[in-house]
């Protein structure tokens, strides 16, 4: 009994190993940082962010308390949403609306420019083009359907040692869960390698998000965007 423990415990070593190993081949790493808009750092008090964002040519409404400009070749209105004093989300609204038809083509055009974005990745492995055929009206109207495509912002600064603190953890559960198997194809532990890797990323990256949906109004559609710092929201910390 105490040699077959001895073993067991032998193979998972050797596994972990592998895997870890499987997973650093790919090289890639990243780093907690906050999510950014314009290259600003979603962070800080809302009268710092905006004159940030002042800095890149929008303009401040003190009134509506809300920031003009052009984005991405729209014209667009800002708002910031704080938490605990801190900018949590920056939220972007086109002033321009748009026939059904007009915001399907809107829509996927978008989500193909942050599919082919290197900075992003989807967050979601479901995420699909609208189809030109599809009812949009009468999705949202009767269905309740939300139109939405949620991104992983990545950032260039990288920090190999928490990647590789969340490799080992990641790793020692599969160990875990693969242990009582005698034997491990290839194929397998190529799999386990994608997962470990993906796993991790998300870890890295799922504070760090952006995503847009599709707002309807008496008929009329136009894209809002959403830049979340979820490091500084409250994710049900108080409950």
């Amino acid at each position: 009994m105490k040699k077959h423990i001895n073993h067991a415990h032998a193979a998972e070593k050797k596994l972990l190993a592998l895997l870890v190993a499987i997973v650093m081949s790919a090289g890639i790493v990243a780093e907690n940082y906050p999510t950014k808009f314009l290259g600003i750092p979603i962070d800080g008090t809302k009268q710092e962010m905006i004159r940030h964002i002042q800095s890149k040519g929008f303009v401040y409404n003190r009134q509506l308390d809300c920031l003009t400009g052009v984005l991405n070749g729209e014209k667009v209105v800002i708002a910031l949403r704080t938490y605990n004093g801190r900018v949590c989300q920056v939220m972007i609204g086109e002033l321009q609306t748009y026939s059904e038809k007009q915001i399907k083509v809107k829509f996927n055009n978008l989500m193909k420019q942050f599919n082919e974005h290197p900075n992003y990745i989807s967050a979601t492995l479901d995420q699909t083009y609208i189809d030109k055929r599809e009812k949009v009206s009468r999705e949202i109207s009767k269905n309740g359907k939300k139109y939405a495509a949620y991104y992983m912002q990545i950032t260039h600064d990288l920090d190999t040692t928490i990647w590789m603190k969340d490799m080992d953890k990641i790793a020692q559960n599969v160990v875990a869960q693969l242990a009582d198997r005698d034997s491990i194809s290839e194929h397998e532990k190529d799999l386990a390698g994608t997962y470990i890797e993906q796993k991790a990323m998300r870890q890295q990256y799922l504070h760090n998000i952006v995503w847009f949906q599709i707002l309807e109004k008496q008929g009329k559609y136009s894209i809002a965007l959403y830049y979340d710092n979820l490091y500084n929201q409250p994710l049900g910390s108080n409950l």
